[in-house]
């Protein structure tokens, strides 16, 4: 199943919006009108990217995966002034547990997966999923 048809499977609304301009497409992806991730499409690189919300961001510190998923979840997660989002200036982000690993300066969107491959597609559909349950259990 693609990543659109899981979202619309599961009830999810995919509505555009605007930011940094025209250039980059974006839309946010909501599940009873609360977000759950973000997609980016950037034209000019032929890329695309997700970012799920970080409201799910402490039920992933000491998640229970295998070693695969965790190196995964590391080399996807945005240090502040790494280049990979562009909204943070060094020293800014936060400690975080995360998949069990103590990091430093994480972005307050933790995570971008730019073009992801199969794995990190996995989970970032697993973190929309979990994001998901989330507001199920906690609809405020």
């Amino acid at each position: 199943m693609s990543f659109v048809s899981h979202m619309r499977v599961n009830n999810m609304t995919i509505e555009r919006f605007t930011y940094h301009g025209e250039d980059t497409l974006h839309w946010e992806v909501k599940y009873q009108g609360k977000i759950v991730c973000f997609i980016l499409l950037d034209v000019e690189k032929s890329g695309w990217t997700i970012m799920p919300d970080n409201s799910s961001t402490k039920r992933f510190a000491d998640y229970p995966t295998d070693n695969k998923t965790k190196e995964t979840a590391w080399k996807n997660l945005n240090i502040c002034n790494d280049g990979h989002c562009g909204g943070c200036k060094q020293g800014t982000g936060t400690r975080r547990k995360v998949f069990g690993k103590e990091i430093d300066n994480v972005c307050g969107m933790a995570y971008n997966f730019t073009n992801p491959d199969s794995m990190a597609l996995k989970l970032a559909i697993k973190m929309i999923d979990v994001r998901k349950e989330d507001i199920c259990f906690n609809p405020q």
